[in-house]
């Protein structure tokens, strides 16, 4: 019961979240009791709020700096790809993922192992406390809404532990181990339970996603706030688990569902995107609004990317060379998105496309789904379906 008093107070008193006070019902902030908590439809949704707030707070482990969230694992999977490079080391925030120095750590109470580690699981147990009082909530469309977050919540996070804990391509590694299952709420006296399969992993994944579409139907049909996953959002992130499932017939269904949001464009123009940091921009399914009281000057995502006078500027993220002078026609609008340097015999590209909205408070926004993100999907499974490599080319509203 402590645990849970715990957990309650501190989805209630973070439930001030990156939403105007219209948006959202954010009180009584950090008053709420666990049986107040759950007693309706309306003070659960703080509690989901409470989430969304941890998803873009520093201080999952002993290096808050290079933690801040959702978006730090993002960078940190980019980083460990072939065409995101970090030009200097700086004072090491990032750049030990970047060059494959993080092994030291998989033991350690810190370091990047056991900071995804603890900030999914913390967002997983918190959604278990919200879909244990399924029985209630489900009586009213808002508590749909509600029980439609948790279950995508919970899904997309174990995704996330997914493709940070276990091994890829997924039709040869089905009996791999996967990683503890856990669907209750838990408490100090809760019992550990075994790593499982991944195919066991990504059975629990589609049905709690396929659960969150169903309660969403049964819900209002309103996205309160960009913050929030509605249905779209949820067939969106649906969709990346199928693409690593390599079910691309789901994949390709789950896209279209999630495209079809009533007002979203499929794709923005540069002028509108600016420096990717505005939730409003017509092509957002997903994102977070930060106001000037939560910013981490040095530790949020955007410090690490912008170049414009906080961390990003001393170790600079850069495009990949031939990605920039081969990979994109001379007429690629992208282009602009990067500048030239030299250092000695090579050169570099720094990249310019993320930049705050002011620069002095620190504040720009996280978009966590975007449409184009939907496109390349769908052209991908086109290709790894069909083998219809004309088709994925020219699909209507592809990036080109």
């Amino acid at each position: 019961m402590r645990k849970i008093l715990y957990i309650v107070l501190v989805c209630s008193a973070l439930s001030a979240i990156s939403c105007s006070k219209e948006a959202l019902n954010t009180s009584p902030s950090g008053s709420l009791t666990p049986g107040q908590v759950f007693e309706n439809s309306e003070a659960a949704q703080s509690a989901v709020d409470g989430i969304y707030r941890l998803m873009y707070t520093n201080g999952w482990c002993g290096f808050d700096s290079e933690h801040p969230g959702l978006a730090g694992f993002t960078m940190a999977h980019s980083l460990m790809g072939e065409d995101h490079l970090q030009y200097a080391q700086s004072s090491g925030w990032f750049y030990y993922d970047y060059a494959f120095l993080i092994s030291q750590d998989w033991t350690a109470t810190y370091g990047r192992q056991h900071g995804t580690w603890n900030m999914f699981y913390t967002f997983i147990s918190l959604a278990n406390y919200v879909i244990d009082h399924e029985a209630m909530l489900s009586a009213d469309a808002t508590g749909n809404d509600v029980l439609g977050q948790a279950y995508a919540i919970r899904a997309f996070s174990y995704y996330c532990l997914y493709e940070s804990f276990c091994q890829g391509n997924y039709t040869e590694n089905k009996t791999a181990p996967g990683v503890p299952i856990y669907t209750k709420g838990t408490d100090k006296n809760t019992g550990g339970v075994g790593r499982g399969t991944v195919e066991g992993l990504f059975t629990q994944i589609n049905t709690d996603f396929q659960k969150s579409v169903d309660f969403f139907k049964a819900g209002t049909g309103v996205q309160s706030h960009l913050s929030h996953i509605d249905i779209y959002t949820a067939y969106g992130l649906w969709a990346r688990a199928a693409l690593a499932q390599q079910d691309y017939g789901n994949a390709k269904t789950c896209a279209e569902e999630a495209l079809k949001k009533p007002g979203l464009d499929r794709v923005a123009s540069l002028s509108a995107l600016g420096g990717f940091n505005n939730r409003n921009v017509s092509d957002v399914l997903w994102a977070f609004q930060l106001t000037t009281d939560q910013v981490a000057t040095y530790g949020s995502f955007i410090s690490h990317m912008a170049m414009d006078g906080t961390y990003g500027s001393s170790a600079p993220q850069c495009i990949d060379y031939w990605l920039y002078e081969e990979g994109m026609a001379d007429n690629d609008l992208r282009k602009s998105w990067a500048q030239e340097t030299e250092s000695g015999d090579s050169y570099f590209y720094w990249q310019t496309k993320f930049t705050y909205q002011d620069p002095t408070t620190g504040v720009a926004d996280i978009i966590n789904l975007r449409a184009e993100e939907l496109l390349l999907t769908l052209a991908e499974c086109l290709v790894r379906e069909d083998s219809d490599y004309t088709g994925a080319r020219e699909w209507e509203g592809c990036l080109t």
